[in-house]
């Protein structure tokens, strides 16, 4: 009560009485305040640190907000009491701790407020002014305590996990109370997951991540990993467990099964082999083979590539080729994730028997045997089709070419080739520029196979 009067006596000795917009709650006891407040940053709701949680005991010490709020963490009731210790000094009240807040607690160093359970508000000081008219009579406070301006924020709690397993990337809700409708976030592990909304305070849904981040930055493994919540008011929760049981796509390697293709295969015959390429669903991958006669090739032609999307688990890849050589062949296949680069590999081996000549078709010479791409050349021979023959280059080539007098074939010298030139369905096997070298060239056609002459790229 004393304090009270002596307020009121040196406001009126001032010439000046105005009523604040806010002022602090009182808490009952006596408080002595804290020691100096050391801020070197402007803090602002959503901010957490040793320096906020140093300004919360500064705040519960002089009886601005009680002790639940000591969390760390800038929330709603840490920016209400910023409001209050603002108005009491006369500084506009933004709930931030600016240059001007942090000058203001470095200068309260041993403040203390005496016991009253129906506090009056301190003001400032006012300078002495002239005499003026009467002024308005100070209205009269109620005889009930001031009550905090803001609501409640509930401790809040988790009842249960749904579900209580599954891989990254799999929704989950956390069911429970205490939820505020936004400003919430996920302790999973050692992440969070910030800014999630709860309407109705019971119930938060996420997405398990696939990397933990908040904390650091580390990959989500295949274990069990602590749940907790804690809401805009910064107060946490109980924990639950929930347990990974999947990764992300991009860390899982893709597998080969299935491999189906000739063993024995006869010079000029078109083999056809198969693989089942597996991994995660929704998977990016690549197929590769290498058909193991590069050696007769002075070019990188033996190696053809397809890219899948693995809209289902497994997916089977063709691939088609033809040996000019008699030998025994490895065939490699590789399997390629795209977006973690993990691979997988397969061998299968071919055993090729005979010589490059069969049936009636006859190749006797071409004219000239080097030229640049684009250079027509003159295919003789015998036992050509009228229609139907396929002119055979590198590891590509082009069908359905016409003879004439079943003699003579008129043959462009491609640019590129692909061992889709003679894939009858889809094939994604990439085109290969035709560089200088030496390309193998024989004709095929219903009758059989021709011999190999070879023809010299020369740019």
């Amino acid at each position: 009560m004393k304090h009270f009067l002596a307020s009121f006596v040196v406001l009126m000795a001032g010439g000046l009485l105005v009523a604040p917009e806010a002022f602090a709650q009182s808490y009952p006891g006596s408080y002595a305040g804290n020691s100096c407040v050391s801020i070197n940053r402007t803090l602002t709701r959503g901010s957490r640190g040793a320096d906020v949680t140093s300004l919360q005991q500064y705040l519960v010490a002089n009886n601005y907000i009680g002790s639940w709020a000591v969390t760390g963490y800038f929330g709603a009731g840490t920016t209400a009491a910023v409001r209050n210790f603002q108005v009491t000094h006369g500084i506009s009240a933004t709930g931030s701790v600016g240059p001007q807040t942090r000058a203001a607690l470095m200068s309260d160093c041993g403040y203390s407020f005496d016991y009253n359970p129906y506090p009056m508000p301190s003001y400032p000081t006012y300078p002495t002014y002239p005499s003026y008219p009467t002024y308005p009579t100070y209205p009269t406070y109620p005889t009930t305590p001031y009550y905090y301006p803001y609501p409640v924020v509930a401790q809040p709690t988790i009842s249960s996990v749904s579900p209580l397993s599954g891989s990254v990337g799999s929704m989950i809700t956390v069911q429970g109370a205490g939820f505020t409708a936004q400003g919430n976030t996920v302790h999973f592990g050692r992440g969070i997951i910030t800014n999630l909304r709860s309407p109705d305070g019971s119930a938060l849904t996420f997405a398990v991540p696939a990397q933990l981040t908040g904390y650091g930055n580390e990959t989500v493994t295949l274990t069990t990993y602590p749940i907790y919540v804690t809401n805009s008011g910064g107060l946490s929760s109980n924990t639950l467990p929930f347990t990974v049981t999947g990764l992300a796509t991009s860390q899982v390697q893709p597998t080969i099964s299935n491999l189906q293709g000739p063993t024995n295969l006869a010079v000029g015959a078109t083999g056809t082999w198969s693989i089942t390429a597996g991994g995660a669903y929704n998977t990016n991958l690549s197929t590769f083979v290498t058909w193991g006669d590069e050696q007769y090739y002075s070019y990188n032609s033996s190696q053809a590539a397809q890219e899948i999307y693995l809209g289902s688990i497994q997916q089977q890849v063709t691939f088609t080729h033809v040996y000019q050589q008699a030998g025994t062949y490895t065939v490699r296949f590789r399997v390629r994730n795209n977006q973690s680069g993990l691979e997988s590999l397969a061998t299968m081996t071919v055993v090729v028997t005979g010589s490059t000549t069969g049936g009636n078709v006859s190749l006797s010479s071409i004219q000239p045997n080097a030229g640049s791409t684009g250079t027509t050349i003159v295919l003789t021979g015998s036992g050509f089709s009228t229609t139907g023959n396929d002119v055979h280059f590198g590891i590509g080539g082009t069908r359905n070419v016409a003879a004439i007098n079943n003699s003579t074939i008129y043959y462009t010298v491609p640019h590129y080739v692909s061992p889709c030139d003679f894939t009858v369905g889809m094939c994604s096997a990439p085109a290969v520029l035709v560089q200088n070298g030496s390309y193998p060239i024989f004709v095929t056609n219903a009758q059989g196979t021709s011999q190999t002459f070879t023809f010299t790229v020369s740019q």
